[in-house]
C-alpha cells in the first residue's frame, strides 16, 4: 500500500514540476508530438528520408509522431517506432531519446475532443504490434502517422492521400528508398495510399500548441 502511494505522489510531483515550468505546455489526452528527423545513425538515415519526400509548405519538418495519455500515474506517449515496435513510453523517456529531434505539440480543435478516450482506447489495443517496414497499413504491424490514422479512422479526423519516394529535387525515387525496399524484397509502393507525420501536422484539424522542453 505505501508502495502504491509512492508511485501515485512520485507521478504527481513529476506532473506539477512539469508543466509549472516557465512557459512549458499542459498536454491533454489525445495531444500529438511530432518530432524532427533523428541524427543519429540508420535511425536518422531513415527518418531523414522520410523527411525529404513528405515535406510540405510549412516551416516545420517531421519524420515521427505519436500521442499523448495523461492519467493518475503520469504523461505518457505512445508511439510505433522502428526499435520497439507500437510501445508506450513515459514523456520524460520519449523527451531524453539520444535520436530525438526537436519535439512539438498539436492538438485536436474543441469539437473533436470527444471522441480521444474512445482512440486511447483503440491504441492500447495496438501496444505490442511491431513496427510496419513496408508502409502499407498492414493489421498486424504499425509505422507512427499510420498508427495514429487508425485510432482516429473511425471518425473519419485525417485522410489518406497517395504516397510517394520521389525526390522532390530530383524527380526520381530517393536513392535511400530505392535501396530501402529492394532488401525488403518489395516494389516501391509509390501510390498507394498512406500518410506520414508532415502531411498529419498539416491538417486543419489541429491547432499548434508550440515545442515541448527537454
Amino acid at each position: 500500500m505505501k508502495y502504491y502511494l509512492f508511485l501515485q505522489m512520485t507521478a504527481l510531483l513529476f506532473m506539477m514540476s512539469y508543466c509549472n515550468k516557465p512557459g512549458a505546455i499542459q498536454l491533454q489526452s489525445g495531444d500529438l508530438l511530432f518530432t524532427g528527423p533523428d541524427t543519429i545513425a540508420d535511425s536518422g538515415k531513415l527518418s531523414h528520408a522520410i523527411d525529404e519526400v513528405t515535406r510540405t509548405g510549412l516551416k516545420t519538418n517531421y519524420s515521427h509522431v505519436g500521442i499523448v495519455e495523461v492519467d493518475d500515474y503520469g504523461i505518457w506517449v505512445i508511439h510505433a517506432e522502428p526499435q520497439r515496435g507500437v510501445n508506450r513510453e513515459s514523456l520524460d523517456s520519449f523527451l531524453r531519446t539520444d535520436d530525438q529531434g526537436a519535439v512539438f505539440a498539436y492538438r485536436l480543435r474543441h469539437e473533436h475532443h470527444e471522441i480521444i478516450t474512445e482512440a486511447l482506447q483503440r491504441a492500447h489495443h495496438y501496444i505490442g504490434q511491431p513496427y510496419d517496414f513496408t508502409y502499407l497499413l498492414g493489421d498486424s504491424s504499425q509505422y507512427c502517422s499510420g498508427l495514429i490514422y487508425k485510432l482516429f479512422e473511425p471518425f473519419n479526423i485525417f485522410e489518406l492521400n497517395p504516397m510517394t519516394f520521389i525526390d522532390p529535387e530530383t524527380g526520381a525515387f530517393h536513392p535511400y528508398w530505392v535501396d530501402y525496399f529492394d532488401k525488403l524484397g518489395i516494389e516501391i509502393p509509390e501510390g498507394y495510399l498512406g500518410c506520414n507525420p508532415n502531411g498529419m501536422a498539416a491538417s486543419e484539424v489541429l491547432e499548434f500548441l508550440g515545442e515541448i522542453k527537454k
